[in-house]
């Protein structure tokens, strides 16, 4: 049977994600306690309290060297928000571009996300990598990961080679922008 803190540290040295927020300080270490916890249980083969897992996880030593590359083009990048964004179906494109900012096929059906400042409750993250940074894999896993182990989703995610829109609702906005600002922020430390 397999200690708990050996579970863990495996766990984390698998996921590039848990070990660039644990060696930042960027860590929700309860949030990542939870969201592992299950599969702790399964590795270990009896029942684990979180706090158990939660101070195996505050006593992890990590090498982060494989992934400077993301915390790298991450620092580089540019962050902007813009609300009243709205998602709709129609039944051609529109002629005129400035009516959305992109369009895509779903399901067979066209929809198109723009901006409309009558009815729109959504809102638009632009996450814009540097020239160089579209060909690092994983960062829009590594962004969506990081957003929901702190307890925040969004509606959509959209990879449109060197941007990363994030549509959400508009009273989440803040939260992710805020989440997106320190692991920004911190990713220049």
């Amino acid at each position: 049977m397999s200690k708990v803190k050996d579970v863990v540290k495996n766990i984390v040295r698998d996921n590039p994600l848990y070990a660039i927020l644990i060696s930042s300080g960027l860590v929700n270490y309860t949030s990542l306690a939870r969201q592992i916890q299950e599969q702790v249980v399964k590795s270990v083969s009896k029942d684990v309290k979180i706090n158990t897992i939660v101070k195996a996880l505050t006593e992890e030593k990590i090498n982060t060297d494989s992934w400077n590359r993301q915390m790298e083009v991450l620092s580089r990048c540019d962050l902007s928000l813009e609300y009243r964004y709205e998602e709709r179906e129609v039944s051609e494109l529109p002629t005129n571009c400035k009516e959305f900012a992109f369009a895509y096929n779903y399901d067979g059906k066209i929809r198109i996300v723009g901006h409309n400042s009558e009815t729109g409750n959504l809102a638009c993250i632009k996450v814009k990598l540097p020239n160089d940074g579209s060909d690092v894999p994983g960062l829009t896993f590594f962004i969506v990961q990081h957003l929901s182990i702190n307890g925040t989703k969004v509606e959509r995610i959209y990879r449109l080679d060197r941007e990363i829109l994030l549509i959400t609702n508009q009273n989440s906005a803040a939260r992710v922008m805020t989440l997106l600002s320190d692991l920004i922020l911190k990713s220049h430390m």
